[in-house]
């Protein structure tokens, strides 16, 4: 039998820590917005979220901008929200954070 060496590679491990705490933060997000996670609504929502997400950080990184696994979970939480919006749901302020820079390469993104 082999060893798994994949599971102690460092980026994978960083990987699974970022999609952790993306999964941990949309879970608060979604009980405070109080939606199931089973609402059928949710599967073209996160894809949307997904696309706006992968997007903003693929562009953060062209800018070399030095990004925490905490700056790249808001950048998700961001584009949830900012998907959700554009379904008319309203966002409490202060669920996501105030980020100024992340607010703006979401709008960058959309326009």
């Amino acid at each position: 039998m082999k060893t798994d060496d994949w599971g102690r590679d460092p980026q994978v491990q960083y990987i699974r820590r970022l999609f952790a705490g993306m999964e941990t933060a949309q879970r608060a997000f979604l009980t405070a917005l109080d939606l199931s996670p089973f609402d059928p609504r949710l599967g073209p929502w996160r894809q949307a979220a997904l696309r706006l997400f992968e997007t903003v950080w693929a562009r953060a990184g062209r800018r070399h901008t030095a990004l925490e696994e905490k700056d790249i979970v808001q950048i998700y939480l961001h584009s949830l929200a900012a998907v959700l919006s554009d379904q008319n749901m309203a966002i409490p302020e202060g669920l996501v954070s105030a980020d100024e820079t992340i607010s703006r390469w979401i709008k960058e993104v959309r326009s």
